[in-house]
């Protein structure tokens, strides 16, 4: 199992007498290799559980399993950079780096060796994303499409076990936004890569066998039968 979660509860304090839960009890598992889309009005706990399985919160009860460890047992830096990759919906790409630089961002801090292979990487995954020919761009001469292609390619880049993609469609026009979906389903048959997809739009979704819909910090049980 790739993923487990075990009543997972995360509580923010938002005044000295006002504790709101976020997300309550929460348990599912998800296989590896599979495509899963996490549904939910705002407010249903879903970047909440997306902060938490991409490493940025730590601060939870209950137990969240990555590949059979404890989140919290991975080195942060090690997990952020090697166990996961996250898409969001603001692209975050560096205004002065080109698309090759921005994608080959995480290799920075690599050592010679490491940088020649890495960049064998940012050249293959250029061509996986139609993006060769704009190696060179900055971000400012991209379409928004093509923005978020760079966004993938740089969250792959270290070929994370699992891939989670917040709104990734969410400041895309439909036919684009399609059009990334169909890439991100591309990717999860390719490379195997587990694929959690955040989402309100339930329908850029229909490429995902499985749906988990969120309410209130828990599991809709009206809607997950």
């Amino acid at each position: 199992m790739m993923i487990e979660i075990k009543e997972l509860t995360k509580k923010y304090r938002i005044s000295r007498n006002n504790i709101v839960d976020a997300v309550n009890n929460l348990s599912f598992e998800i296989e590896s290799g599979e495509v899963v889309t996490i549904i939910g009005p705002s407010g249903s706990g879903k970047s909440t559980l997306l902060n938490v399985l991409g490493g940025l919160d730590r601060d939870y009860d209950g137990e969240v399993r990555v590949d059979e460890k404890e989140i919290r047992e991975y080195n942060s830096v090690f997990y952020r950079r090697n166990i996961v990759g996250t898409i969001f919906q603001q692209f975050y790409l560096i205004p002065a780096l080109s698309v090759a630089e921005n994608i080959g961002l995480p290799s920075y801090f690599a050592d010679r060796s490491a940088k020649k292979a890495m960049q064998d990487k940012v050249n293959y995954l250029l061509d996986r994303v139609n993006l060769t020919d704009r190696k060179n761009h900055k971000p400012k001469e991209l379409s928004g499409g093509q923005a978020q292609r760079v966004a993938i390619a740089r969250a792959l880049l270290a070929e994370p076990k699992i891939l989670l993609a917040d709104e990734p469609t969410g400041n895309l026009d439909s036919k684009t936004g399609k059009e990334i979906m169909g890439l991100l389903l591309e990717i999860n048959r390719e490379m195997k890569t587990t694929l959690l997809i955040v989402t309100h739009d339930t329908e850029l979704i229909v490429g995902a066998k499985r749906r988990i819909f969120l309410k209130d910090g828990k599991l809709d049980k009206s809607r997950n039968k």
